[in-house]
């Protein structure tokens, strides 16, 4: 199926540009990227035309978005068709799903659940859609009548839906998606969806904001009353009820513009004839909704369906990275430093014997204490860059800065008590190289020195789409020193999460991982050193109290893709098992996980051994964990005894 992206653009030089790498990331291709400018006053024509090949540059014959919508089907070569937003979002598989379901609605329009994708002090995450919810047993017409809806970036329609609709409305300013698709609907076009999440309708700030947010100014509620009168000629007799609580709940609205208040009310009585009779019907729907509900709950409890059908990192097109500024290096390493001035240099010089040598290390001293300044001045290498915050901040706001300052096509990370081996990013980027498009960060093995020395090794294994798989564990283990990313995909994502009072290195993986295909080097190419410091803020990975604070905070923000992903469950399982398993834990966080764990999954059984451990005295716990090790062991002696020599 060929698939033909249509992306509309006016002045959005600022984020067309992540609009067009998460096309390219898809594993399932577009065959045509066609951006249709808008009487652009900016460079986004220069953003587009930079990318060459799929991607075509036209010019709308008119003004207006629907204009450009219009020609750019009119001009397209494919049997499928999307309308994207020129800041909208998509996750690596979101062709490869609506393709799939698409084939179960032949000459119809397939959709994909989507999340809201808002910005807050430059920090970007995934938010639950504000539409209302469509009721278990409401036709699409009737609940998109009553709010429920998918934006353009959800939706892929196939050539014979298009075409019957007549295509985008000409001269309607606001109200547009829902005005096509609702006569789609009407028409008799099926509709398929699917529960996965894999798309994102971007959410601007207030100094972003537009007419067309303002449910209550006179544009958008004339275009409303405009688009809900045509879907009441388009339905017949047909959707009465619907139409009525519609134009009722536009009534509502327009209590500021009389006339427009009257013109609705009218509709309304008749539609919907007497307003019992609306009531009644209400009443029905938000029955039918919150049974919709109950039945999303059972099924999140249920189900073990992951978000991913491809985690082949082999498909899609070559990495064509683009150049930095002239005389820019490939790679930016970022140093966050804090009174450490006495292990700082081993990570600097770790990176210096690289044997990849077109980079630039930037130090960022977090506002120290000690004499860091002092012991990275004498350092004599032109690639070392040092800047001092004039206050303490955090690892975050610290590795923020460094990228603020970075030059590079890609982003190491590097805490200034790790170290790297020397062929470590030699190798990255040479996986970088022949990865396809999509691969956004590498990692690489890493090798854990611990209390006394003590040396282990971890053994990189998930690759691909691997967002479900980070949602209940983080996969890309050893902090933040093993991670190579893209530059694209720190301007997607945004910086690391100062809020968070640790894992802001697993919260950046989760949020690139949502866009970008990852890819490892098997190899322990980094050196984590695992032990305890004087100051236990020092080392935020062993603080166990400002662990289980970040995840909560992460369960908070990520649970509806955990429910989605089928792995909620085993997240909240895992965090009981920390507080029982580990001396610092504690019975009344264990207690809180596991009642949290028992109601998204009141049928897993699992919860329950948890549960009770739980409730045990402490002491009698560790003697099961004591009982426990011991069995293990012995079990492990038996099965070498028993072994064929």
């Amino acid at each position: 199926m060929k698939i033909s992206v249509i992306i509309p653009c006016r002045n959005s030089a600022d984020t067309l540009a992540q609009t067009i790498d998460t096309v390219l990331t898809q594993t399932t291709s577009a065959h045509e990227i066609l951006v249709v400018n808008d009487r652009s006053l900016d460079a986004s024509v220069q953003v587009a035309a930079g990318f060459g090949h799929p991607v075509r540059v036209l010019s709308a014959p008119a003004p207006g978005a629907n204009a450009a919508r219009n020609a750019g089907a009119g001009a397209s070569e494919g049997d499928a068709l999307m309308f994207l937003d020129a800041d909208d979002l998509l996750a690596p598989n979101a062709f490869t799903e609506l393709v799939r379901v698409l084939a179960s609605a032949p000459g119809g329009i397939a959709c994909t659940q989507w999340r809201r994708y808002a910005g807050m002090s430059g920090i970007w995450r995934s938010q639950p859609p504000s539409c209302e919810h469509r009721g278990a047993f409401e036709g699409p017409l009737s609940a998109w009548l009553s709010g429920w809806y998918h934006p353009p970036c959800s939706v892929l329609w196939s050539r014979a839906a298009f075409e019957a609709t007549g295509g985008w409305t000409p001269g309607l300013a606001l109200n547009q998606d829902g005005d096509i698709m609702m006569r789609a609907i009407a028409a008799g076009v099926p509709i398929a969806t699917t529960g996965r999440a894999l798309t994102y309708y971007r959410r601007h700030g207030a100094e972003r904001a537009s007419v067309s947010s303002d449910r209550t100014s006179r544009p958008r509620l004339e275009a409303r009353l405009q688009v809900l009168h045509r879907i009441a000629d388009a339905a017949g007799r047909r959707e009465q009820s619907a139409l009525a609580r519609a134009f009722a709940r536009l009534a509502e609205e327009c209590r500021a513009q009389p006339d427009l208040l009257e013109e609705a009310k009218a509709a309304e009585r008749r539609h919907g004839g007497s307003r019992r009779r609306h009531a009644v019907s209400t009443r029905i729907r938000e029955g039918d909704v919150y049974l919709a509900k109950a039945t999303a709950r059972v099924k999140s409890a249920l189900t073990i369906e992951r978000l991913a059908s491809c985690n082949d990192v082999d498909a899609g097109r070559l990495v064509d990275a683009k150049p930095g500024p002239s005389g820019a290096p490939v790679v930016s390493v970022i140093i966050p430093t804090y009174n450490r001035a006495g292990i700082v240099v081993r990570a600097i010089e770790s990176v210096l014997q690289q044997t990849f040598t077109d980079f630039e290390v930037i130090v960022v001293d977090d506002a120290s204490t000690d004499d860091t300044a002092n012991v990275i001045s004498p350092l004599a290498d032109r690639r070392v860059r040092y800047v001092r915050l004039p206050h303490n901040g955090g690892v975050a706001t610290a590795r923020n800065r460094g990228m603020e300052e970075a030059q590079g096509r890609y982003f190491a990370f590097l805490d200034s008590d790790d170290e790297w081996l020397p062929t470590k990013l030699q190798q990255q980027i040479e996986v970088f190289s022949r990865a396809p498009f999509g691969v956004g960060l590498v990692y690489t093995g890493v090798e854990t020195i611990g209390e006394g020395g003590a040396s282990t090794v971890s053994t990189p294994e998930a690759r691909g789409y691997v967002y479900p798989d980070l949602l209940q564990r983080n996969v890309i283990h050893g902090g933040a020193s093993n991670a190579l990313i893209r530059r694209e995909a720190a301007a997607i994502v945004g910086g690391f999460d100062a809020s968070l009072p640790a894992a802001e290195d697993y919260d950046f993986w989760l949020r690139v991982a949502q866009f970008f295909l990852v890819d490892f080097v098997p190899a322990p190419l980094s050196r984590y050193h695992d032990q305890t410091v004087s100051r236990s803020d020092e080392r935020r990975s062993l603080n166990f109290v400002k662990n289980d604070e970040a995840r909560r905070m992460l369960h908070a923000w990520y649970k509806h893709d955990m429910r989605a992903a089928g792995v909620e469950h085993g997240f909240l399982l895992d965090s009981v098992q920390r507080h029982i398993r580990a001396n610092q834990g504690s019975s009344d966080a264990a207690r809180s996980w596991a009642w949290c764990a028992l109601s998204a999954a009141p049928l897993n059984v699992a919860t329950y051994p948890w549960l009770a451990l739980a409730y045990s005295p402490r002491n009698l716990r560790q003697r099961g964990r004591e009982a426990y090790r011991r069995l293990r062991t012995e079990i492990g002696r038996s099965m070498s005894r028993v072994a064929p020599q």
